[in-house]
């Protein structure tokens, strides 16, 4: 028998999860768009194949800007590469967490602007990332502040902050003040 799920297991990417016989069933709202596939506000449903990826390739398959390269990675058209987190299960789903509140942490910033807007964003500011002074941090990782001369945030925030390792592994990336 099938049992929802109430939480899914990568935050707001997903709106739920079902399980019947061991297998994993993802359900997402769609983004707008009308393509038929799911972004036309419809729910979607995806089978989770056995970890390889498949389920997640498929549900991210239509947000703007993202392109499955394997093994639960994406690349951004920017060239920043989303790749595996250890709380919300990919950086994809850790930055979408950015597009909604969450009450359970102190400070939470809100991007203002869609799921398949944000990637974009993201990517622009990583272009103009050139005109400020990496801060380097700890474990090779490395934070820019950039500001993006408008609001990017819901709260106002008129910077994005992006934390990268290796280059252009996306850590998280984020509005800020």
């Amino acid at each position: 028998m099938a049992q929802w799920r109430s939480k899914p297991p990568l935050h707001q990417a997903f709106t739920g999860v079902v399980e019947q016989a061991g297998h994993l069933f993802y359900a997402m709202e769609g983004g707008g768009g009308g393509t038929g596939n799911g972004s036309d506000g419809t729910k979607k449903i995806v089978q989770n194949k056995g970890g390889t990826g498949d389920a997640l390739a498929d549900c991210f398959s239509n947000i703007d800007g993202l392109k499955y390269i394997g093994e639960n990675t994406w690349q951004s058209k920017g060239g920043l590469i989303y790749g595996y987190d250890p709380k919300h299960g990919t950086r994809v789903s850790h930055v979408l967490a950015h597009l909604v509140a969450d009450f359970s942490k102190r400070l939470h910033t809100i991007f203002a602007c869609s799921r398949n807007q944000v990637f974009k964003l993201i990517d622009e500011a990583w272009t103009l990332r050139l005109n400020v002074k990496p801060i380097i941090q700890g474990g090779g990782k490395t934070l820019y502040i950039i500001p993006m001369n408008r609001v990017v945030g819901a709260a106002g925030e008129t910077c994005i902050k992006i934390v990268v390792k290796e280059g252009v592994k996306l850590i998280t990336a984020f509005p800020s003040k």
